[in-house]
């Protein structure tokens, strides 16, 4: 029985709890010296913080964190272990995990337990009634844009060098399909693993990419690219455009090793973003952490601007609440992106919500 005030109204002034589940050591990639802005607590406090003093919150809030190793380091009991933790804590709504192997793991569970789940990865298939989703890229809309770039770049050949990994696969699928639709072919694959890093593993992958006579090339790689990739492909004499899936900048776009100047890649943020040049006016501090400000800020509106909408308290009513919260302006992607759901939209950003960048830090030519 939901608890009601003396004159039988539902009373919305009992704390709220906000679980946060992190299934990696950082889930926005910072390192130890990064500053307060950039940490996912912050935000959320901010924000739960504005809409009490304008009176649309009445609930106090309280954050509960929950840690665990999971995929593809750790194990999935861990990373279940900690969402029951949660769950057990009786939060309302849950933010997490950041990781599509965890997020998949999990959805089935949210589902089953009931409990809004709002998760940051890029595994759009792990969305469902309860599962909902602030995108980081996606194997289609990373494909669909690096591919329509090379088009309006005039490349119509394309080779791929990609980490031997599920992921890495689903991404060549889906650059091979959208590269049907642009007149793109994919005219060579090589899969490399992650120990494969030497010079002369390097030289032997590109050889076979290139023996084919690409005119665009693409990198599909996981964390930040190390400089003897470009150096590799310089030695091979390579000089058409070559792309970096989203995957390969996890904190800053625009620190890449001097190597991979002029190499295009897919980013969450651009430098035309009104939302995150605001935020970046006023905590200055953080500019180097743009990114992971940007998504911490995103998401905490949505998880504050959801409690603010909930029509009962508990779970359900968080629910209900996310999805009523529409059209925000994001602080990820082009300007005029929006964050938002829907009773039957659980993707929260809207519109062009990644973008292309040229190392270092410029737009790709139109």
């Amino acid at each position: 029985m939901r608890p009601t005030s003396g004159r039988g109204l539902v009373d919305m002034s009992e704390t709220i709890r906000v679980g946060v589940l992190n299934d990696m050591a950082d889930p926005l990639g910072l390192d130890e010296a990064a500053p307060e802005e950039a940490d996912i607590g912050f935000w959320l406090e901010r924000e739960t913080r504005r809409l009490h003093a304008a009176g649309r919150l009445r609930a106090p809030v309280e954050i509960v964190h929950a840690y665990a190793l999971g995929l593809p380091t750790g194990t999935s009991e861990a990373v279940e272990r900690a969402y029951h933790q949660l769950v057990d804590a009786q939060a309302s709504l849950i933010v997490g995990p950041f990781l599509a192997d965890n997020a998949m793991i999990l959805a089935p569970l949210a589902e089953s337990l009931r409990v809004p789940t709002l998760m940051c990865s890029n595994e759009e298939r792990a969305r469902s009634r309860h599962g909902f989703q602030l995108q980081s890229g996606s194997p289609e809309d990373e494909a669909a844009l690096m591919m329509r770039q090379l088009a309006r770049l005039g490349c119509t050949r394309i080779a791929v060098i990609h980490e031997a990994s599920r992921q890495g696969e689903r991404m060549v699928k889906c650059l091979r399909s959208e590269g049907a639709a642009v007149g793109g072919e994919l005219i060579a694959r090589v899969p490399l693993e992650a120990s494969a890093l030497a010079p002369e593993d390097l030289d032997a992958a590109l050889a076979t990419a290139f023996a084919e006579r690409p005119d665009g090339c693409i990198f599909i790689v996981h964390g930040k690219p190390p400089a003897e990739l470009a150096q590799a492909v310089m030695r091979a004499g390579f000089t058409g455009p070559c792309f970096l899936n989203l995957g390969t900048t996890p904190e800053e776009g625009c620190e890449l090793p001097a190597d991979f100047a002029g190499w295009f890649q897919v980013a969450l943020t651009s430098p035309g973003n009104a939302t995150l040049a605001h935020l970046l006016a006023e905590h200055p501090i953080a500019t180097r952490h743009r990114a992971a400000i940007a998504r911490a800020y995103d998401l905490a509106r949505l998880v504050a601007e959801g409690l603010a909408r909930a029509p009962t308290p508990g779970t359900s009513g968080a629910r209900l609440g996310l999805e009523q919260v529409r059209a925000l302006p994001a602080a990820q992607g082009e300007d005029g992106t929006l964050l938002g759901f829907g009773v039957h939209d659980r993707g929260a950003l809207h519109g062009a919500y990644l973008t292309i960048r040229k190392c270092p830090c410029e737009a790709p030519p139109a």
